[in-house]
């Protein structure tokens, strides 16, 4: 019977080589979106080189959550130290909220990107989170029970690096007022949640220039109409997503607010015509995507791509050079004024 096993006494080519070299070979030969497990079988100058990258991107699901988990929290490991991204997003049962604050914390030194499970996320992992000191990434949309936002504040003020964050989906907040220090080094923000008036009015940093807000039921029109006089000067991407609870003519006054805005996504049930024609000339805006909420909200379809055809040949849009849009908005490319736009675009394009 032959082993798979190399023979300790036999010295093959990855034995001499730089475990540089090595190392090089193997990010070349497998990406780091791919498990590469695997490596670390075939002989010790393999593992020596793939450890890094294999637990720099871990693949966590819910079958080997238990594993990995036991694997960083050994008492005598260090391998939490080579964690820089960690994605638990595919974990969806069976973790423990204890479980959760020791794989953070066991990971915290070097972490940089963290993407939140949908369960297990409590508190105690919040504390955890507020001490990765190299965290940049830092996404909770995942997550599927109610997280208390003073929970989420207090982690990400002691978050100086970060630079983007998904607020969860559900969120309460019983704690009182609400302390909103945003991180120094902030640039894109997707709000979501129990997020309300009073929590937009906390002065986000310069660097902010994306924001995205969705499933807010508590901001109002005069909430998000301050908002955008805040920070809407030094926005390029913003998105108003369903479901939101604004009138129809909300963001009318969108690219007047924010006059550098390169890309907008919205839906049609928060602005009418009227967003077209108030528009300054020249304005930079790239990237035009409109979705709607499908009769849902029974207001109608208000907009017609003549409206953005008009706005581009006004001079309104000349930098505008692409246009999508949902099946709910009701175009359809068979129609006149859509294949005009459509050439309009194709014609800039071209220029």
């Amino acid at each position: 019977m032959t082993s798979n096993i190399e023979d300790p006494d036999e010295v093959g080519l990855f034995d001499i080589l730089p475990q540089e070299l090595v190392e090089h070979i193997i990010s070349y030969l497998f990406p780091a979106q791919t498990n590469q497990g695997h490596l670390l079988y075939v002989n010790w100058a393999f593992y020596s080189a793939a450890l890094p990258h294999v637990y720099r991107t871990p693949q966590i699901t819910s079958s080997n959550l238990q594993k990995f988990s036991d694997c960083i929290t050994a008492r005598q490991a260090s391998l939490g130290d080579r964690v820089e991204s960690l994605n638990l997003r595919r974990v969806i049962h069976g973790a423990k909220a204890s479980q959760m604050s020791r794989v953070v914390r066991r990971c915290s030194r070097n972490l940089t990107e963290f993407y939140a499970p949908q369960v297990g996320f409590a508190q105690s992992a919040f504390r955890a989170i507020g001490l990765c000191n190299r965290l940049k990434v830092l996404d909770l949309n995942a997550v599927s029970e109610k997280v208390e936002l003073s929970f989420l504040l207090a982690a990400i003020a002691k978050a100086p690096t970060l630079e983007t964050i998904y607020f969860p989906r559900f969120s309460r907040n019983t704690d009182g007022p609400l302390q909103v220090a945003w991180p120094p080094k902030l640039k894109h923000v997707w709000l979501s949640g129990a997020i309300n008036d009073t929590f937009l009015t906390a002065r986000m940093p310069r660097s902010v220039d994306t924001v995205i807000i969705q499933n807010c039921p508590s901001i109002t029109l005069a909430g998000l109409t301050s908002f955008l006089d805040l920070v809407g000067t030094q926005l390029h991407t913003f998105s108003a997503l369903y479901p939101l609870s604004l009138p129809p003519n909300s963001l009318d006054w969108l690219l007047v607010q924010c006059p550098h805005l390169k890309t907008f996504k919205g839906y049609v049930d928060y602005f009418t015509q009227e967003l077209f024609r108030n528009i300054p000339e020249n304005h930079p805006l790239e990237t035009l995507i409109l979705d709607s909420a499908g009769g849902l909200l029974n207001r109608g379809n208000k907009i017609t791509a003549d409206d953005v055809s008009f706005a581009i040949v006004d001079g309104k849009l000349t930098n505008l050079r692409q246009v999508r849009w949902s099946l709910q908005v009701g175009w359809r490319a068979e129609k006149s004024d859509v294949r005009d736009l459509s050439d309009l675009l194709a014609y800039a394009g071209e220029e």
